[in-house]
């Protein structure tokens, strides 16, 4: 068996030191089964570049040792003793190669990944020839693509407080307040698709929508024993009755590029949209000179963030049978367009009014996945997932800085709120 057989001539020059071992290391990252060992394969059993199974005809192997191959001589000199074992027939057992100077992530035994995406044509003739751009990224890699479907049971929490109503005679003690507008549980989708392109890289899309986070809250009825707390700069009394009602959405798009390590890290790395909407409706009767009459003010918020986002998927317990856990975190910097349209209707001056704001807004996403095989293609997945957005308009907010309507007031916009939203996931992962 020639060793050197892998990637092409030897050289003595220490310029080509670095050549070499990447060549090298390059051809060594070939994996293949244990049904169909070719002449000349080599199979890595490692996660790391340090010990190697070389054939020198189909079922067999060798015994290599090449200790400390760290540059060009070292190199050449371990496969010059590679070759004098292999002509003496001083071989037997499992051969091993180590490759101390690499430190690079390699694919563990038993995935089918194409040598050519390894070697990426650098110095190596046989891969430089053969493959191509689109042959790169439409390697032969098992799962080539992963698709999952879940279902997202998501709660909004952390609604800040604000008195909204109090009672019309001391101690002034607050009826509604904002934070009771606390909405049930909303479902929606989500849909990733993740394209490997070898055993490390990979292009990984995901949406999500969810829609219908809505709370209601009313006051007891009380004949004219309430009265505003400053809503939107109005602080009417002797009101028998408030309702508040809330509203949200949103919904993210996000494409992401991902690296697989030699450890459990896989790092992300990508661009991602999110919307939030948000709507608050206040309503109250009071006793008119005519009869009943209602007060109502009506604010909407918009958030359209875009952004680059970075993060981690840490794989937390895979001991290769049919159950997997993982871990997610990603988040960033985004730049957030914000707006907020807010009507009162008073028999007087108008009040309310549209305001914009463009800055900056951080979302960031956490959760853990359980999948559990179910056959050999089709996987069942429950988790958790908690998403955070922050320096958003919220319409809360809204009430404290609303004004006359134009051209009397100029509008105003408060983009310092929170969103939290957490929740419950499950859904398929399919793979082929």
């Amino acid at each position: 068996m020639n060793a050197r057989f892998f990637c092409g001539a030897r050289s003595s020059d220490a310029g080509h030191a670095a050549t070499i071992t990447g060549l090298i290391l390059a051809a060594v990252a070939a994996v293949v089964s244990h049904d169909s060992v070719a002449a000349g394969d080599i199979m890595p059993v490692a996660r790391y570049a340090s010990e190697y199974v070389i054939t020198d005809e189909p079922g067999a192997t060798s015994t290599i040792r090449a200790a400390n191959a760290a540059d060009d001589r070292d190199l050449a000199a371990a496969l010059d003793r590679a070759d004098q074992a292999a002509a003496a027939g001083n071989v037997g057992g499992a051969g091993l190669v180590e490759l101390s100077g690499h430190h690079g992530p390699l694919v563990a035994h038993g995935n089918s990944c194409d040598p050519c995406h390894a070697c990426s044509g650098r110095g190596c003739r046989k891969c430089r020839d053969a493959k191509g751009w689109l042959n790169r990224i439409f390697c032969n890699v098992e799962p080539q693509v992963v698709g999952q479907v879940d279902t997202l049971l998501l709660w909004q929490g952390a609604i800040p407080s604000r008195s909204l109503y109090v009672n019309d005679t001391e101690p002034f003690a607050t009826v509604l307040n904002a934070d009771q507008g606390q909405t049930p549980i909303s479902a929606g989708s989500r849909y990733t698709l993740q394209l490997n392109l070898d055993c490390t890289y990979a292009f990984e899309g995901s949406y999500f929508r969810v829609y219908g986070f809505e709370g209601e809250q009313s006051t007891p009825h009380s004949d004219g024993g309430y009265e505003m707390n400053n809503l939107a700069g109005l602080n009417y009394s002797d009101i028998d009755w408030a309702r508040l009602e809330t509203s949200g959405n949103i919904q993210s798009a996000e494409f992401n590029w991902r690296r697989k390590t030699s450890t459990p890290i896989t790092w992300l790395a990508g661009f991602r949209w999110v919307e939030w909407n948000e709507g608050m409706q206040i309503v109250d009767r009071y006793q008119a000179k005519g009869g009943l009459a209602f007060d109502r003010i009506n604010t909407q918020t918009g958030n359209d963030m875009y952004g680059g986002q970075v993060g981690a998927d840490v794989m937390l317990w895979n001991r290769g049978q049919d159950v997997k856990v993982n871990g997610v975190g990603k988040g960033g910097i985004f730049y957030n367009q914000a707006y907020s349209r807010t009507k009162v209707p008073t028999e007087f001056i108008p009040i309310g009014g549209d305001a914009v704001a463009d800055q900056t807004a951080f979302f960031g996403e956490v959760g853990a996945n359980a999948s559990v095989k179910l056959t050999h293609w089709l996987s069942w997945r429950l988790g958790y997932s908690v998403y955070w957005l922050s320096g958003v308009a919220t319409a809360v907010d809204q009430l404290d800085r609303v004004g006359q309507a134009p051209p009397l007031e100029r509008p105003r916009i408060n983009t310092n709120g929170s969103v939290l939203l957490h929740g419950a996931t499950t859904g398929l992962e399919a793979r082929w």
